[in-house]
């Protein structure tokens, strides 16, 4: 099962790799008119005002609250670790 499984990841990223690339410039099969309408297109988007989060300030509730996973872990280590 795993060799089957596994062939079909090496497969897939074959193909991947070659219908894929990283820009639309770099891009082999697509037509100048669509790369000028993805390119117009994502400059839009980044035009528009964006608010940025880190991950620090999503993770910042779950690590720093009384009643939070860390507390909770290291409440229900500690009696362990002092055996």
């Amino acid at each position: 099962m795993f060799t089957i499984s596994g062939g079909i990841g090496i497969v897939w990223y074959v193909l991947w790799a070659i219908f894929t690339s990283n820009a639309p410039e770099q891009h082999r099969w697509i037509t100048e008119e669509e790369k000028t309408y993805i390119i117009t297109s994502v400059e839009k988007e980044k035009s528009k005002n964006v608010i940025t989060v880190s991950f620090l300030q999503l993770s910042q509730p779950l690590f720093v609250q009384p009643g939070s996973y860390r507390t909770f872990l290291f409440e229900s280590t500690t009696p362990i670790l002092k055996k």
